[in-house]
């Protein structure tokens, strides 16, 4: 299940939205609005594994940080994506593949050596957070079926 905004996902006025949106189905959810978030909090009762790529401290203000998300189920596995990690100078900013791609120097490595940056061919921010998340998320979900504690 996908979560979005009234307005929608931005992606799906590109060419990327049939890979995006593959195998998903879409719920809007106002989650400014205390009914959405509701809604997100019965989802989340029956959910096995929710990914976050909200800044901590507006899910916090919301009610759906890790620890109120395991509140609702504590069986569930949360993995929480952030741009820049959880803490530090910029753990309160919104990121992507992009800006973390050209933020550790990968666009600089990336072209000729007398051009200016240029991102790779192929997203490798987006798809190594992928990769990672997948793995941490299903090593999570073994765990929790193992008795252990699936927020990470």
């Amino acid at each position: 299940m996908k979560v979005e905004p009234p307005d929608g996902d931005g992606y799906r006025a590109t060419p990327l939205w049939p890979l995006v949106a593959r195998g998903k189905r879409s719920v809007v959810l106002d989650l400014a609005e205390p009914a959405g978030r509701a809604a997100l909090r019965g989802l989340v009762a029956v959910a096995d594994v929710v990914v976050v790529n909200e800044p901590a401290e507006r899910l916090a203000r919301r009610g759906l940080d890790p620890a109120s998300l395991l509140a609702a189920n504590p069986d569930l596995v949360v993995a929480h994506v952030s741009g820049y990690g959880a803490d530090g100078p910029y753990a309160t900013r919104p990121g992507n593949g992009t800006i973390g791609e050209a933020f550790v120097g990968l666009t600089h490595m990336t072209g000729a050596a007398d051009g200016p940056p240029v991102l790779p061919s192929v997203p490798l921010g987006d798809a190594v957070m992928a990769f990672a998340g997948a793995f941490g998320v299903l090593a999570a979900c073994l765990d929790v079926r193992s008795g252990g504690v699936g927020a990470g």
